[in-house]
């Protein structure tokens, strides 16, 4: 999962998972948050850990807009096909089966990440007219948004679900 400004293509961060679930969802936007600052907005593939009910309260609260990208909607997809293209062609392919490669998460995650930092946000964008997305995030005239503070941001991340107990006190989760 990778998060990037829409604006200036500036990649935020990237999380290697084996499943698109809410939790990894909030996970890397709590993340991002943390060390990013608040958006305004969020464009968001169709992918069901983005459609969650639970992931779309917590950027309420936030005070983060969402916008769901649409099957067959090549405006809002054409940036993002276009990072995948290039992400494959960059450091995706030469992991396949590479017997030196770690195909553990967390060592995907330090991998991409070293590409998206050091390498992706420092190339230069056609669409940006030559500059990188590293200059034009950081050229920004708009200051980052901070959270107000860590208690405020982790309240934002905190669902409250209220349970019946059942005769057997049991408390159904789930179903």
């Amino acid at each position: 999962l990778y998060l990037l400004d829409d604006a200036t293509r500036y990649g935020l961060d990237v999380l290697v998972t084996t499943s698109e679930q809410p939790a990894v969802v909030l996970f890397l936007l709590s993340e991002v948050v943390g060390h990013s600052g608040l958006f305004d907005l969020l464009y968001w593939d169709g992918g069901s850990g983005f459609r969650d009910a639970d992931v779309l309260a917590v950027c309420a609260q936030l005070g983060v807009g969402v916008l769901h990208g649409r099957a067959r909607y090549p405006e809002g997809h054409g940036a993002i096909e276009r990072f995948n293209r290039s992400a494959k062609a960059r450091v995706l392919r030469s992991l396949d089966g590479a017997p030196a490669v770690d195909p553990d998460c967390a060592a995907l995650t330090l991998r991409l990440r070293h590409d998206l930092h050091e390498v992706y946000n420092h190339l230069p964008h056609e669409a940006l007219d030559g500059d990188t997305p590293y200059q034009r995030f950081h050229a920004d005239p708009r200051p980052l948004r901070p959270a107000p503070s860590a208690t405020w941001l982790r309240e934002a991340f905190t669902l409250t679900l209220e349970r019946r107990v059942t005769n057997d006190h049991i408390v159904p989760v789930g179903s």
